[in-house]
């Protein structure tokens, strides 16, 4: 059905092309279609290549500045990220965020949505100030429109958490996850209770690095009995396990360790 879809699709193209040229924004709206159906079936290449032509036409009729040419340039990251092209990804979360700024102001959300994209592109190279930098800057625009203690904010800290985990950064890590932690101290619904139960799970791996092994079987236990409350198992619970298991060890508690299992 998928490739009669993308069939259908190169058809319309055609016509479109034949019909009003191929620089016209309605043979631009079959380009944006054919890339989310190529996305859908995996095609990256096939969808990042529409979309650039896409970007082209709309450049040209619309302008540079144009809230919809923003939009593009940032899906056109992400699927250069999903092909691991993460410097492509870079340059294009880049001109995004230069342009969104221009549009929108710095301190807008989409400014920091679209930095957390570029960080995580950095972070993939390995290139971890950059990422900080990024990371630092979308926490501090959702901070100030959204708040200190909102799940925004929360999520912002989960990602400096990892990050600073990657750079053996330990005591950051941890300032961070209890941040992160924080936020979702009151879940809501199961998304936000799954979510607390990573951050639980993500503080306690931190915790017991750091050789804090109290904190780190308190975290793992917590998890585990708030996951014993959900429909359906979780693998953060069964990690959470692993943990205790190797903190038992850990403490010569072999008989302990063995019964997890």
């Amino acid at each position: 059905e998928t490739d009669t879809a993308l069939e259908q699709l190169e058809r319309s193209l055609r016509i479109a092309e034949a019909h009003h040229g191929p620089e016209h924004r309605e043979t631009a709206s079959v380009l944006n279609n054919l890339a989310v159906a190529a996305y859908q079936a995996g095609d990256l290449q096939r969808a990042r290549g529409a979309l650039e032509r896409s970007l082209a036409v709309l450049e040209g009729d619309l302008g540079p500045d144009h809230p919809d040419v923003g939009t593009l340039v940032n899906n056109l990251g992400m699927i250069a990220r999903r092909q691991g092209d993460n410097r492509a990804a870079i340059a294009y979360f880049e001109r995004d965020i230069e342009l969104s700024r221009r549009v929108l102001g710095s301190d807008h959300p989409d400014v920091a949505s679209v930095l957390r994209n570029l960080g995580f592109a950095h972070m993939a190279l390995g290139e971890y100030e950059p990422a900080r930098a990024a990371f630092e800057e979308s926490l501090a625009i959702i901070e100030s429109a959204l708040g200190t203690d909102s799940l925004q904010a929360g999520n912002a800290h989960g990602v400096l958490a990892d990050l600073a985990v990657r750079e053996g950064r330990w005591d950051a890590a941890a300032a961070s996850a209890e941040r992160a932690l924080g936020a979702y101290r009151n879940p809501e619904n199961p998304q936000q209770r799954r979510k607390r139960l990573r951050l639980l799970e993500g503080s306690a791996r931190i915790a017991r690095l750091r050789g804090e092994n109290g904190i780190a079987r308190r975290r793992c236990q917590t998890a585990v009995q708030e996951a014993e409350a959900l429909p359906d198992p979780t693998t953060e619970a069964a990690r959470c396990r692993i943990q205790l298991s190797l903190i038992d060890l850990m403490e010569g508690r072999s008989a302990e360790a063995a019964a997890r299992y």
